[in-house]
């Protein structure tokens, strides 16, 4: 039982960060791009932005100025609660002023902040924001279809027997992520497809934003780490739904010298 308590605690609060954040509690404002930190990262390091703008934003069709959005990205469960409420009151803000009137704000999420974006994707349509005024991108999403967020509890469900459920739940709740697996029958997170057009990016094997049924687990460790490494030629498009475009990667090649390409970018 301990066993399983750590492991799923774990998975549920894994940071990306192989160095320490750095502490910065000022919101930077952007013209045209937002882009959010992946957790411990609650600002985005310069080389990490650079990277999804080259690699990633201006191949689709990006061409404006662009800055870092901070957010609290620790292991905690607020975290995306927080996160949640500084982004939507910012992108409404921007809205009101009549800043996307001309020009769609793209807003970039990586891991945490992926979740935090597919949660306020409809609170922003109810609050009245047009599908042309904002582009989201995603990077190692666990609200993906298929990622942690929707199947992590149902997969737990499946392979333990039925006496052990309410175990399993007792842990869910002491993780604080029970809203976003959805536990007591709850809807567990899942990005919107049908609200704003998203680009959504998908290493192949990384268990956050490809679950596979628990077979990708150790892409917690691995593949979720290569996408700032990458660039969107090592992607192709999978599926379109609605206005949500679906980019999987092949199995990546040169593992090692992604990761490290990643680590110098996110330093």
């Amino acid at each position: 039982m301990t066993v399983l308590r750590a492991t799923l605690a774990l998975a549920l609060t894994l940071p990306l960060a192989v160095s320490p954040a750095t502490e910065h509690h000022e919101i930077s404002l952007a013209d045209h791009a937002l882009i959010l930190g992946p957790t411990g990262y609650p600002v985005p390091s310069d080389g990490m932005m650079n990277a999804f703008v080259e690699g990633y934003l201006n191949p689709l069709g990006f061409d404006g100025p662009y800055s870092a959005f901070w957010t609290p990205e620790t292991g905690q469960a607020d975290s995306i609660d927080i996160g949640r409420g500084l982004l939507t009151t910012e992108i409404i803000n921007q809205f009101q002023a009549g800043e996307l009137d001309d020009n769609p704000l793209w807003v970039v999420g990586y891991s945490q902040s992926a979740s935090i974006i597919s949660a306020i994707m409809p609170e922003l349509a109810a609050a009245g924001i047009p599908a042309d005024a904002l582009h989201f991108v995603l990077f190692g999403n666990p609200a993906s279809p298929g990622g942690m967020f929707p199947e992590l509890l149902g997969w737990l469900y499946s392979i333990l027997p039925t006496w052990l459920r309410e175990f399993v739940d007792d842990i869910v709740r002491a993780t604080g992520f029970g809203e976003w697996l959805g536990l007591d029958d709850g809807v567990p997170l899942e990005t919107p497809t049908d609200l704003y057009p998203v680009d959504n990016f998908v290493v192949d094997g990384d268990g956050y934003a490809q679950w596979d049924n628990g077979a990708n687990i150790g892409g917690l460790f691995w593949q979720h780490l290569f996408y700032p490494g990458l660039d969107i030629s090592d992607f192709h498009v999978d599926s379109t739904v609605d206005m949500t475009t679906f980019w999987e990667s092949g199995q990546v090649g040169d593992a090692l010298a992604v990761l490290w390409d990643s680590l110098v970018a996110v330093s």
